[in-house]
């Protein structure tokens, strides 16, 4: 496993995205779907690690049936054909991170409304986040104040991901706002405060959603292109028969409106983005 994170290092591959592609293809090799007449000779078994570094190698350069996968699971699933578009995981046609978070609805929500592949937040499943303006945590497979807790901690995670910081040295961590800002202040020599820090995370997350509404994101997306197997496969354990999937849509518009944005067309109010001195993003979103 740690020679092959490298090796996507390396090639300069999004591991995820392409991990839930291999996986969507081995999958449908055990089920017939392909044969060793389109992997290129290849016999696709789960835990075979040569076989997996042959495949990563082949998607790197789009080279023989690594020209299909490197189409992430969706779009190589759906050339592929029949069943393989029920073993293709993702969110938005690409992957997701290697977790099974249909226990953890925070989790699951911040993925599936995420800009871009991965989670734009971690929610507050199982560790309060004080630091983002959240107290107390959101437990389990429940609506419970989920989608304000991705809200929230979505502003902390993208104050953190422009530093260069993973969220696992500061979600939840006392203080740690304080501590980036004095950091920043240290290394720019400008006196950052977390008030100040706060606003730069909304007004991130702000631009990122106009940018991605400008190239064609909709409403739909953020409830619809979804695997299935992360809606609709009900849980075992203490979440067991649970889904996400019939409550997803009255999440997703709680989201919206935590944001400050509109429901009906998944955009920021005009009001939210001049909060921000977006103002020309608001002409160009609004008219």
């Amino acid at each position: 496993m740690l020679y092959l994170t490298d090796l996507y290092d390396r090639l300069g591959i999004e591991e995820s995205t392409a991990s839930c592609t291999i996986s969507m293809a081995i999958e449908s090799f055990e089920k017939g779907l392909i044969t060793v007449e389109d992997t290129d000779g290849l016999v696709l078994n789960w835990g075979d690690g040569e076989v997996v570094e042959k495949l990563i190698r082949k998607y790197g350069h789009r080279e023989g049936f690594g020209n299909i996968l490197a189409e992430g699971p969706k779009r190589a699933a759906e050339i592929i054909g029949g069943d393989a578009t029920d073993y293709a995981v993702h969110v938005k046609g690409t992957g997701i991170n290697l977790h099974d978070l249909r226990g953890y609805w925070g989790f699951l929500l911040g993925q599936i409304v995420g800009g871009g592949n991965s989670w734009m937040s971690p929610g507050a499943d199982y560790r309060n986040d004080p630091n983002a303006g959240f107290s107390g945590t959101a437990e389990g497979p429940s609506t419970e104040r989920k989608a304000e807790g991705v809200a929230r901690t979505a502003i902390n995670k993208h104050i953190h991901d422009s530093t260069g910081m993973c969220w696992f040295l500061t979600l939840g961590r006392p203080g740690g706002l304080d501590l980036t800002a004095e950091t920043l202040s240290a290394v720019t020599g400008r006196n950052w405060s977390k008030e100040e820090l706060l606003e730069c995370g909304e007004r991130i997350a702000n631009l990122e959603r106009a940018f991605n509404l400008r190239h064609g994101l909709t409403p739909e997306d953020d409830h619809s292109h979804v695997s299935p197997r992360l809606l609709e496969i009900p849980l075992l354990g203490p979440g067991k028969g649970k889904t996400i999937a019939p409550y997803l849509v009255s999440m997703v518009n709680e989201y919206y409106r935590s944001m400050g944005w509109d429901e009906k067309t998944g955009k920021p109010l005009r009001r939210t983005l001049k909060r921000f001195g977006l103002d020309e993003v608001a002409r160009d979103l609004w008219g």
